[in-house]
């Protein structure tokens, strides 16, 4: 969905202070006179635009897609244009961070929370509204940015002015507890917010566009955070808050959630991950090979494979829109597969959705019943029965797959974590959220199994996280061979 432009210097959003400064230009920069406006004159109709870009703003800055997922070998970017990739992706590795849409678009809610100290039209509840989206807003893209530097690290916060220095950067932990922090106030700004917002949502947003239904979007966003952090009991404690629904029905239910939406209007974005030609995205083969079978197929019905296989993947085409029998052979990869998680360019990518709130909960409670259960758990043993019983959720509705009623009985063909439930929950999580995330990446990191990842050619690495950008090496003056500007080591 993103690439990042190491070469593009905006010292974490304080360019777009700075865009309208130029005089000679004939016409003035009309979206920087919106932006300067919320410092010097702040008006009811700049803080509704300005909070409305702020979602446009996060959709720029996540989630990470295509690198993560290519990373993750979720698949292959072999784009025939630029054979570069398949180095920095396999061997060299790159800066693949969620940095400067991130910390512009921060900026703007930074300026957005200062203006409603002084901006006239707006009610308290109004105002309590518009802080709770930026500051969730904020919380979201500081999630995408640690999802992508993790060890690394990241800068909590904006500069308040161009000319400030630049600011440090944060361990992974101090990061996590930035998110916390700003999830939590967004959560009680939102509380005092009243039954409406001011402002015109995404279509993303259909069914969360009212502060309490918003809030369930907060705490899901909060649950996946907990989840990552190894924070389980509190897990649990947000997912009950979020729009968890446990018992769905249909694809339908599962899919329910907040989505960044796309068009092919003027002016607007389009999905950036969709292929309509398989010319450059391709699946990986393990998808095709380990995907267990439905309920009742004969072993070996290839045509009856997880549902979520036969819905998300399909083989390789021509130019024509034929199937490429026997596949494509590019850069030394054997290629059969591509992704058809998103058929259009006005597909919408998923934020958070229901079946991964599902997922969440199952994880949580696992995580606090192991063998070596997590710290801080609270949780008891009956909790490893629910776990199972929300992946059978899920495997059911949405995979087609039979229920496990023992998971002692589980026979698995992906890495090995040493707990088989724990082996399927990862199975699914793989099969659920394939190409919307680069979510195989996180959990393999989260569980020590990233080695086990295909190494699909001689010298080919799994790369963890992103160094820092090169931008921001510069700034701090880094050498980029060392330290937090040197790619980790592949695994």
């Amino acid at each position: 969905m993103r690439y990042m432009n190491a070469a593009k210097v905006l010292a974490f959003g304080s360019a777009i202070l700075v865009a309208g400064a130029c005089k000679t230009l004939d016409a003035p920069d009309q979206n920087a006179n919106t932006l300067q406006g919320l410092i010097s004159e702040p008006t009811r109709a700049g803080v509704i635009s300005a909070t409305q870009g702020l979602l446009s703003g996060m959709r720029a800055a996540g989630p990470c897609t295509a690198s993560c997922a290519y990373l993750g070998r979720e698949g292959f970017n072999l784009d025939p244009s630029n054979p570069q990739n398949v180095s920095t992706l396999y061997i060299t590795g790159s800066d693949f961070a969620s940095w400067t849409t991130t910390y512009s678009n921060n900026k703007q809610a930074d300026l957005i929370l200062t203006a409603l100290g002084t901006v006239a039209g707006f009610t308290a509840a109004q105002k309590e509204g518009i802080a709770g989206i930026a500051q969730t807003v904020k919380a979201v893209d500081l999630m995408y940015t640690i999802q992508t530097t993790d060890q690394t690290g990241a800068a909590l916060e904006v500069p308040a002015n161009p000319t400030d220095p630049v600011p440090p950067l944060a361990s992974r932990a101090q990061v996590y507890a930035r998110i916390f922090s700003l999830l939590d106030s967004a959560n009680a700004h939102l509380a005092a917010a009243g039954t409406s917002f001011p402002i015109v949502f995404p279509a993303g947003f259909a069914g969360f566009t009212t502060p309490a239904n918003f809030a369930k979007f907060n705490r899901a966003i909060k649950a996946r955070v907990d989840v990552s952090f190894g924070d389980y009991t509190a897990a649990l404690t947000d997912l009950a808050a979020s729009f968890l629904n446990a018992a769905p029905t249909s694809l339908a239910q599962l899919n329910t959630g907040v989505y960044h939406t796309y068009s092919t209007n003027a002016g607007d974005a389009t999905n950036g991950v969709y292929d309509a030609t398989d010319r450059q995205r391709f699946a990986h083969t393990s998808y095709a090979t380990e995907a267990q079978l439905q309920a009742g197929a004969t072993p070996g019905d290839t045509t009856k494979r997880d549902a979520r296989f036969l819905r998300k993947f399909g083989a390789v085409r021509n130019a024509s829109g034929n199937a490429i029998v026997g596949g494509l052979d590019r850069y030394g990869f054997h290629i059969n597969w591509a992704f058809r998680v998103y058929n259009s360019l006005a597909d919408a990518i998923p934020v958070i959705r229901n079946e991964e709130l599902i997922l969440l909960r199952a994880e949580a409670r696992l995580a606090c019943t192991g063998v070596a259960p997590a710290p801080g758990c609270t949780t008891n043993a009956a909790d490893r029965a629910a776990a199972l019983a929300d992946i059978n959720t899920v495997r059911t509705v949405s995979g087609g797959l039979a229920t496990l009623p023992d998971e002692l009985t589980i026979n698995v063909a992906h890495p090995n974590t040493g707990d088989p439930l724990l082996d399927e929950l990862l199975y699914n999580k793989r099969y659920s959220m394939v190409w919307e995330g680069g979510y195989r990446l996180f959990d393999g990191r989260k569980y020590g199994i990233l080695a086990q990842l295909p190494h699909d050619q001689t010298g080919h690495v799994v790369f963890p996280y992103s160094r820092l950008p090169s931008s921001e090496c510069a700034q701090r003056n880094i050498p980029e061979d060392t330290g937090v500007c040197k790619p980790p080591t592949g695994l």
